[in-house]
């Protein structure tokens, strides 16, 4: 680990309050199209984050244009406040690079937990099915769609909670939400099959050919009426395909052990 100062850099630095702010740059915990994430020690409060750094470039086109998306990134993530989305808690500029402060989920993504534990219990898939619908929602208020909702870009905390991790690579303006309803499908399956199922290029290719191929229930999954009915859903097409609020609504998700489940339990 090394220490790391704002003292001679331009921060913005929202949740985190210190005129001079320190941390502590941990281990490498994730690698994306824009940046490298570090495990970070707030070095005045002790608070763990999650740090997603980019290097300042000296002078490349292709440099610029990550550059370009890293700010960008920032800007969407600054604005966003709901308990189902990572949350954003500041930004720096040093002289050598970029870092997006974030928070830090400890459970891993849902993939991870799926590697580890295998197939979630029924009541668990709901739960979570439920905390991402009311994120996408979230999302969805503030005209932003995600487009790249797969298992291991969904967080879970230590208390049963899961958060939806967004980046600009993901996300796009408007209300194209078809994408995000479809690999929304696709996670619901693969919690309960408990296994990954396809890869990132396979999810988007079913996508494209949605009209042709349709995700269907592995041979060893079983699901009872209404869990079918919500896959089902999942993967309509088009204008028949329900938005996120519709699908909170679904008689397969307010029931848990046949007492109403609560859409967005506490985290």
């Amino acid at each position: 680990m090394h220490e790391e100062s704002l003292s001679n850099s331009t921060s913005d630095t929202s949740n985190i309050n210190s005129s001079t702010f320190k941390w502590i740059k941990g281990e490498q915990i994730g690698k994306g199209r824009y940046g490298t994430v570090y495990l970070g020690l707030n070095a005045i409060t002790g608070e763990l984050m999650a740090v997603k750094q980019v290097q300042v470039p000296k002078a490349t086109t292709d440099d610029s244009k990550e550059m370009d998306a890293f700010a960008a990134e920032n800007d969407i993530l600054k604005d966003l406040d709901h308990p189902n989305i990572v949350q954003h808690l500041g930004f720096e500029r040093s002289v050598d690079y970029l870092n997006i402060f974030l928070e830090y989920v400890p459970g891993g993504s849902i993939g991870g937990c799926i590697q580890k534990y295998g197939q979630f219990d029924s009541d668990t898939v709901r739960s979570f099915t439920s905390q991402i619908l009311a994120g996408l929602e979230y999302l969805y208020s503030r005209g932003i769609s995600h487009r790249n909702l797969t298992i291991d870009n969904i967080l879970v905390t230590h208390s049963g909670g899961c958060k939806i991790s967004v980046s600009s690579n993901h996300t796009s303006s408007g209300h194209d939400t078809n994408m995000d309803i479809w690999y929304l499908g696709c996670a619901f399956l693969e919690m309960w099959a408990g296994k990954r199922l396809w890869d990132q290029s396979t999810i988007s290719a079913m996508y494209k050919l949605r009209s042709e191929q349709t995700p269907s229930l592995p041979d060893d999954v079983k699901l009872d009426e209404l869990g079918d009915d919500f896959r089902r859903k999942c993967f309509l097409l088009d204008e028949n395909e329900p938005t996120a609020t519709e699908l909170k609504e679904h008689p397969f998700l307010l029931t848990r052990n046949g007492t109403p489940n609560p859409s967005n339990p506490p985290l």
